[in-house]
């Protein structure tokens, strides 16, 4: 007959430690059937699972004995749900509060997160844990957040800026390769579950696109998808992340106010011939000298999107606009070009 010895168990639930009596032989069937006995009430386990916190490993097989996870008497496990909210920040910014699995291979969790929220192909998306970073921070003018440049998104759990301090993900800003790289650094491994990578129930994690090769994208029913991943390219050129020219990101920044202004225009008339994308943007370079009103979106000037796209960047930085005029010269200017 096998040696029987004393197991201990941390039910999280319920913030209460057993002792129950087992033997190596014991399968993780039977280990988890003995410790349910010994609780009291009528609550549903079946989400539960062994954790074992020393070994950073999940018990998760139930035909698999003690002795084979290596599991002796000075062994101290956790008895705790796999399903555990986590804040999830998406790449426009909102946070949302999200029920995932901790137990399965983050790629499996990317996948269940795209799922809740109608984001196809979650293989081209990652997740990115939160750590101090000792990197330059921006600041925030008179304490706004940086959502607020955000155009209205899906409906997200909002988290106010107290909540989380600065340094963890929209204030970073890597200015050597050493600092990129620890950003770089801060991807979790798709192989393991976020409980074996140190991740904590309520932590805030940030899901953003890693692998960039597109596949599929449909305007019909990727509006989610395609919003996303509007808002990381954005704030990646914003916070400094991609290496582009002036002069790409103006023109970004350019198409980013033909899509502001054509959402506010009134619908075209069925017997107004659509430009082509090269007219739109040779509009968009030199300014459209019949423009007379401003539901003319093809009529917004180079100088205008210089305008905008300084505006936004400044806005975000907290960072004053060259001359300390702030409201007086971006004002005048967009009054002259009617923005």
């Amino acid at each position: 007959m096998s040696l029987e010895w004393g197991l201990h168990v941390f039910v999280t639930d319920m913030q209460v430690a057993k002792t129950i009596r087992v033997s190596g032989e014991m399968i993780i069937g039977e280990v988890i059937l003995e410790l349910v006995s010994a609780l009291t009430g009528d609550q549903d386990w079946s989400d539960h699972a062994l954790w074992w916190p020393d070994k950073k490993k999940w018990l998760l097989k139930p035909r698999i004995t003690l002795n084979a996870y290596g599991v002796q008497s000075d062994a101290r496990l956790q008895f705790t749900p796999q399903q555990k909210p986590l804040r999830i920040q998406l790449p426009d910014r909102h946070f949302r509060e999200i029920k995932c699995s901790f137990s399965v291979m983050v790629f499996e969790a990317v996948i269940e997160l795209c799922e809740q929220m109608s984001i196809r192909h979650p293989e081209e998306m990652s997740l990115i844990k939160a750590k101090p970073f000792t990197g330059q921070a921006r600041g925030r003018k008179n304490g706004s957040d940086e959502r607020e440049l955000s155009p209205a998104g899906p409906p997200a759990v909002e988290v106010t800026s107290s909540d989380y301090p600065d340094g963890l993900f929209g204030d970073l800003l890597a200015r050597t390769t050493e600092e990129r790289a620890n950003l770089n650094a801060l991807w979790l491994d798709s192989t393991k579950s976020l409980a074996e990578q140190d991740v904590l129930e309520g932590d805030p994690v940030q899901l953003k696109f890693k692998y960039h090769a597109f596949m599929n994208i449909d305007p019909k029913i990727d509006d989610e998808r395609i919003n996303q991943l509007y808002e990381q390219a954005k704030w990646s050129i914003l916070s400094e992340d991609v290496d582009c020219t002036e002069e790409e990101a103006i023109q970004f920044a350019g198409l980013q106010l033909q899509v502001k202004l054509a959402c506010q225009a009134p619908p075209p008339s069925p017997n107004v011939k659509s430009p082509t994308l090269d007219q739109a943007l040779s509009e968009l370079q030199t300014g459209s000298p019949h423009r007379s009103q401003p539901s003319d979106i093809l009529g917004v000037s180079f100088m205008t999107c210089v305008i905008y796209c300084i505006t936004c960047h400044c806005a975000m930085t907290g960072s004053s606009i060259p001359g300390g005029k702030e409201v007086g010269w971006v004002s005048s200017l967009q009054q002259a070009f009617k923005v």
